[in-house]
């Protein structure tokens, strides 16, 4: 049977509900291509970030997923020897600024998620090791093209009293 997405429905500033209906459970909701809940219900919620419009898909079969773009980046890894903290820092015309200080509690592997980054954009980011002697050891860089889903575009709607027509313009 063919399932079908009801429109979300906004239920606080950032949390939305997922409503479906037209098939028999179990559901598989996949956030970006990512499997994020299982479930025999016909709804769930998602956080949604300013800024962020993540690509939600509920299949009631086994097949894969839409690939999913988010345009957020996550960065692993694994501990250096004698290290007191790790500076996460973004390339932003044209210095390293600061944007996360994470420190070393013992654990083998370390990860940063970034916020939500603009499209198209090349972005730049570095990891540096700063030891318990206070030294900053070598850094770790990536540089990224992040491509997302495109936007979701801005419109304003207005009737025509004359025509009997809804005009619809992109803002």
């Amino acid at each position: 049977m063919a399932l079908t997405l009801s429109a979300p429905v906004r239920v606080s500033r950032n949390l939305w509900l997922i409503k479906w209906s037209g098939a028999t459970g179990p559901f598989k909701v996949y956030r970006d291509g990512r499997l994020i809940a299982t479930t025999e219900g016909f709804e769930t919620t998602i956080m949604v970030s300013e800024n962020e419009y993540p690509v939600i898909e509920v299949r009631d079969d086994d097949e894969s997923p839409a690939l999913g773009f988010p345009r957020q980046l996550k960065f692993q890894w694994a501990k250096t020897l004698a290290t007191d903290h790790y500076l996460i820092q973004k390339f932003v015309a044209s210095s390293w600024d600061l944007i996360a200080r994470i420190p070393d509690n013992g654990q083998e592997y370390f990860d940063y998620v970034t916020g939500i980054l603009a499209d198209v954009t090349i972005h730049q980011f570095r990891v540096l090791p700063v030891g318990t002697n206070g030294n900053e050891g070598t850094a770790k860089t990536w540089a990224v093209l992040v491509v997302g889903h495109p936007d979701i575009p801005a419109v304003t709607l207005t009737w025509n009293s004359s025509t009997h027509k809804i005009n619809v313009a992109a803002t």
